[in-house]
C-alpha cells in the first residue's frame, strides 16, 4: 500500500485529481504499521470510506468474512482504530443494506444509534454520481447518506476506458475495478519479476 501511495502521490504532481477517497475495510490500519499508514493516507487523501456492514462484530464478520487473525474484525479494535482515523481524515462509514445484515428501517436506526447518537433524521439534499444517487441528511451530529446504485450504468461507464476508482487487491494488483485480474494498472508481481531479470 505504501508503494501505491508513492505512485499516486507522484502522479498527482502531474495530473489533476478531483477527489481523493480511500475505500477500506481498515484491516491495514489495525496492523503493526497502522499508525504510519494512517499518516501516509492522510498526506494524500481527504476522505476514507470504511466498510462496516453491521454494528456488532459477529454480524459484520458474517458479511465481511475477515480471515482468522485480522485484528479489525474485533469491535473494540475497530472502534479504537476508527477514533484514530477521525483525528486525521474525514471518515464515512459505509453500511450496505442487505439480507442477513442491516435489512430493515429499525436496523438502520439501531446501526445509527450504536452508540446512541440521535433521535431523528433531517433530510437535506439529493446528489448524483456516475452510477449512483445519494439522499443526504443529518442524524443529530452525524451526516447520513442513503445511496441508490445502478450497476448496469456502472459497468457501462467502467467499460468506457475512464478510470473511476483504484482498487488495490490482495494479490498485489492495482486495478481500475473490483476484479483482481482485469484492468490491471500496476502489479507487484510484475514489478518483482522485472527486478529479478
Amino acid at each position: 500500500m505504501i508503494a501505491v501511495l508513492d505512485l499516486l502521490q507522484a502522479h498527482a504532481q502531474h495530473a489533476r485529481i478531483t477527489e481523493r477517497t480511500l475505500y477500506t475495510n481498515m484491516a491495514g490500519f489495525a496492523s503493526d504499521v497502522g499508525d504510519d499508514l494512517i499518516d501516509r493516507v492522510a498526506a494524500f487523501a481527504a476522505k476514507v470510506e470504511v466498510s462496516r456492514h453491521f454494528h456488532q462484530a459477529a454480524g459484520n464478520q458474517a458479511i465481511m468474512r475477515f480471515r482468522p487473525g485480522i485484528a479489525v474484525a474485533d469491535q473494540v479494535v475497530f472502534e479504537s482504530v476508527l477514533r484514530k482515523l477521525t483525528t486525521k481524515l474525514e471518515v464515512v462509514l459505509v453500511c450496505i443494506a442487505q439480507a442477513g445484515g442491516v435489512q430493515s428501517a429499525a436496523q438502520v436506526l439501531e446501526y445509527l444509534t450504536h452508540p446512541a447518537l440521535a433521535t431523528h433524521l433531517d433530510l437535506s439534499c439529493l446528489t448524483d454520481g456516475y452510477y449512483f444517487w445519494n439522499l443526504t441528511g443529518t442524524y443529530r451530529d452525524l451526516d447520513v447518506t442513503f445511496e441508490l446504485s445502478d450497476y448496469a450504468t456502472m459497468l457501462r461507464e467502467h467499460a468506457s476506458g475512464r478510470i473511476y476508482q483504484l482498487v488495490f487487491h490482495t494479490n498485489g494488483n492495482l486495478c481500475a475495478g473490483w476484479n483482481p485480474a482485469e484492468q490491471i494498472l500496476w502489479s507487484a508481481a510484475a514489478k518483482a519479476k522485472r527486478a529479478a531479470v
